[in-house]
């Protein structure tokens, strides 16, 4: 990569201009832009420019949780952004192939935000949520089913809660 060429030029880049390229790579490839269309713009392959964005990747200091939760939410900002352009440009367009074009972008943006939102850990919460959820739906039932009184109620519950049945109550749908 110390042979970097612009494509109109037959020199090598000075040191200055390769870590201007480099920069320009990683800034385009952190907006989302296509490898081919970095590495015209750029005057390298696309594996060079994969290179040097793995390079840079690879000695980019960790993230604090706290700038983590902040490139995770200007993601997800992205992701909003370019759903809702896209869903513009499906419903004004005039071209059918155009229309079509949009909305499978949407769509595969919806994906992707989906998947940074699994990767991130934020549907870990709302699957824990939906599975409690499930599972005390089936206790109660299964309970009610079976008369059992209001102290093993209490007690299941206070078990499951990691505390203390004599503070608990049991729901008011659930009791008998």
């Amino acid at each position: 990569m110390s042979e970097c060429k612009t494509p109109s030029a037959a020199r090598p880049l000075t040191q200055h201009e390769r870590a201007r390229v480099w920069e320009r790579v990683v800034a385009e490839r952190g907006k989302g832009e296509r490898w081919r269309a970095i590495a015209v713009r750029a005057g390298l392959s696309e594996r060079q420019c994969r290179r040097i964005y793995l390079a840079h990747a690879r000695s980019a200091p960790t993230l604090e949780p706290s700038e983590l939760e902040r490139e995770i939410e200007d993601a997800i900002a992205f992701y909003d952004q370019a759903i809702s352009d896209l869903a513009v440009l499906s419903t004004t367009t005039a071209s059918d192939t155009a229309r079509v074009a949009a909305i499978r972008a949407r769509i595969s943006a919806r994906s992707r935000r989906l998947e940074l939102l699994s990767v991130a850990g934020v549907l870990d919460d709302v699957r824990t949520e939906i599975d409690v959820s499930a599972i005390a739906n089936a206790v109660a039932q299964a309970f009610d089913e079976h008369g059992v009184s209001n102290d093993a109620r209490r007690a299941v519950l206070a078990a499951l809660r990691g505390g203390d049945a004599s503070h608990q109550t049991p729901s008011p749908c659930h009791s008998r």
